[in-house]
């Protein structure tokens, strides 16, 4: 009478390779959404005219942190492989966020420019802009009728105080204004774009540009290098 045989023994890694294949899809679904619908978010602040500091803390920071989150609390009883399909479906999610957010950013500046009516030659700042300190204001005037709801602003910031701890990095800007709805502060840097809803429907708009800065050294110029309406 032959001996019963003893059943055979499973492979210790079968089941969590089973969990890994079977989580793999959904996860990567889920990293997918995370990372496009973050994509698109950020897209939609660039056009909008958020800073590349906001941008990028959306964007980067915010895939980052919720994703790299998510694969911690469910691979961590995956394999070694498992783990890595995990960091696979990651990095293809992440690539393809960032093409979505490159054809998001493509198309909604395309619409917007096309949109837009250039006013730069009718553009003018007055002279407290070519040398400006902390709580000091300049006035942008447009000679031209607003055909829009909205005033694009793209000025360009040079730093006047040689020497010294760098003004154009700590510094913020505010454009405010009868002739606007609200006013809005965008940080110093280079080149400050900014979008500013108009509130007048006159032959010119005319925006307050005051510098803040907690250094009462600090002084910059500003010139006026593109405006829209759009």
């Amino acid at each position: 009478m032959a001996s019963p045989q003893p059943p055979p023994t499973a492979d210790p890694g079968e089941s969590n390779r089973a969990v890994g294949d079977g989580s793999g899809r959904w996860l990567f679904a889920l990293y997918l959404t995370v990372c496009v619908l973050l994509a698109v978010a950020s897209a939609l602040a660039w056009i909008t005219g958020a800073d590349v500091q906001t941008v990028a803390t959306l964007g980067l920071g915010g895939i980052v942190a919720i994703v790299a989150a998510l694969i911690s609390i469910v691979a961590v009883q995956d394999d070694a492989e498992a783990l890595k399909r995990h960091v696979r479906a990651f990095i293809t999610a992440l690539c393809i966020g960032v093409v979505t957010f490159a054809v998001v950013s493509a198309v909604g500046f395309a619409g917007k420019e096309a949109g837009a009516t250039d006013v730069s030659r009718d553009t003018e700042l007055d002279a407290s802009a070519q040398d400006m300190s902390a709580d000091s204001t300049a006035t942008l005037t447009v000679d031209a009728e607003p055909d829009g709801d909205e005033i694009r602003v793209v000025l360009g910031a040079t730093d006047l105080t040689a020497g010294s701890t760098p003004c154009l990095s700590s510094g913020q800007l505010d454009f405010h204004g009868t002739d606007l709805k609200e006013s809005r502060t965008v940080d110093l840097t280079p080149e400050v774009t900014t979008s500013l809803p108009v509130a007048t429907k006159g032959m010119t708009v005319r925006v307050e540009i005051t510098m803040r800065h907690d250094d009462p050294g600090c002084h910059i110029a500003l010139r006026a290098k593109k405006t829209e309406y759009h």
